[in-house]
Formats: C-alpha cells, sequence, structure tokens
C-alpha cells in the first residue's frame, strides 16, 4: 500500500511537473482577429473614438512572442487621431494578450510628429493566414534558409498608401556578421492574400 501511495505520488508530481513546464515553456497565443475583438470592446467601453489604425504584434508597448503560425503572446492596437486645431496627435494603445488583463496606454504629442495616419477597415485575412502566405513565399524562404540568425522585427497590418490597400507587413533581420546586418520583407495583402513586395532589402 505505501509502494502504490509513493508511486501514485510520484505520478501526480511528474504530472503537475510536466503541466508547469508545458505552460511556462509554451504559453499561449491568439491571432490578430481573435485580440481584435477584445481590443475593440476594451475602446467601446472606454468611450475611445479615434479610428484603429494599425495592429502589431512586434514593438512599442510590447512586444509578443510570435510562433511559426502567426499567433503572438500579445497585439497592440493603434486607435489614433491628428486634432489640427489644436496641433495634437492623440493616440490610444490596448493591448491585448493572450493571457492576462489587456492594457490600456494615452498617448498625446505635437502634431508636427505624426505621420500619415489612415483608418483600418474591416480585412478578411487574419495574422495565421498571412504569415503563413510569407513564410512560402520564395524570397522569404532562401532569406530564412541563408541566414540561421534571423529574427522577426516586424509584423502588424495597417493602410498602405502606396498600395491603396490593406496590407500585412512582415520583416526579418539577422545581425550578419562583424556587424553586416540584412534585411527581408514580406507585404500581403490584407483581403485576397496576394504577395506584393517579399524582397531583401540590403
Amino acid at each position: 500500500m505505501v509502494a502504490c501511495a509513493i508511486i501514485a505520488t510520484l505520478l501526480v508530481s511528474g504530472s503537475v511537473m510536466a503541466y508547469i513546464y508545458y505552460t511556462d515553456n509554451f504559453p499561449k497565443r491568439i491571432s490578430a482577429l481573435e485580440a481584435r475583438r477584445v481590443a475593440d470592446m476594451v475602446a467601446r467601453t472606454n468611450n475611445v473614438t479615434m479610428p484603429l489604425c494599425s495592429i502589431h504584434a512586434v514593438g512599442w508597448p510590447q512586444t509578443g512572442d510570435v510562433d511559426e503560425r502567426g499567433e503572438s503572446t500579445v497585439w497592440s492596437f493603434f486607435y489614433e487621431k491628428v486634432n489640427r486645431a489644436n496641433d495634437t496627435w492623440e493616440t490610444v494603445v490596448i493591448t491585448v494578450h493572450a493571457e492576462g488583463e489587456p492594457g490600456f496606454f494615452y498617448r498625446i504629442q505635437d502634431a508636427i510628429y505624426a505621420h500619415s495616419i489612415y483608418a483600418l477597415d474591416s480585412f478578411e485575412l487574419d495574422s495565421t493566414t498571412a504569415y503563413m502566405i510569407a513564410l512560402e513565399s520564395p524570397a522569404v524562404k532562401k532569406y530564412r534558409l541563408e541566414h540561421s540568425g534571423e529574427h522577426l522585427e516586424a509584423f502588424g497590418v495597417v493602410f498602405n498608401p502606396d498600395y491603396g490597400r490593406i496590407v500585412w507587413g512582415m520583416a526579418w533581420r539577422d545581425e550578419g556578421f562583424m556587424d553586416n546586418p540584412s534585411h527581408c520583407m514580406a507585404i500581403i495583402d490584407a483581403n485576397d492574400g496576394s504577395v506584393l513586395a517579399p524582397h531583401n532589402l540590403y
């Protein structure tokens, strides 16, 4: 009976340890459109009137851990407005985490620093589909094979005025040898999935 109890205890302990290992090493992630439902709800709750202008998994205020499926541990949603009457640029950033409560940031700057702002209307392609399309494009596939030290340095969706459409943008960077970095970039139409610009930057 004692032996059975010890074995049972070990099995339970092993299961707990396995669970802790799994949750620590495989954090939960969500797609951009899954996260957007949460962000829009938070925006409505807080009476945010500015339009949604961009969504990012990498960059300020938080960088998510993106997996090969195109899901991230956190997404940042930028609601922005430039007020020319008082020369201000208002930004609300809502961060949506796969685990934990959303974050809410408010920033106001001089309008002179504002970039071109375009409202982000609805789009069809989730981050998972866009990322898969990018990884399968010949230029990106070649770059990642040739650069073992590459990492994702940009991943988000915006309205691109050059293309006149909403696009997913991704960029990979390899620091290279002796401070000789290289980049690769992919731009994917966020509605029809066409590859607009996969290329090495330098």
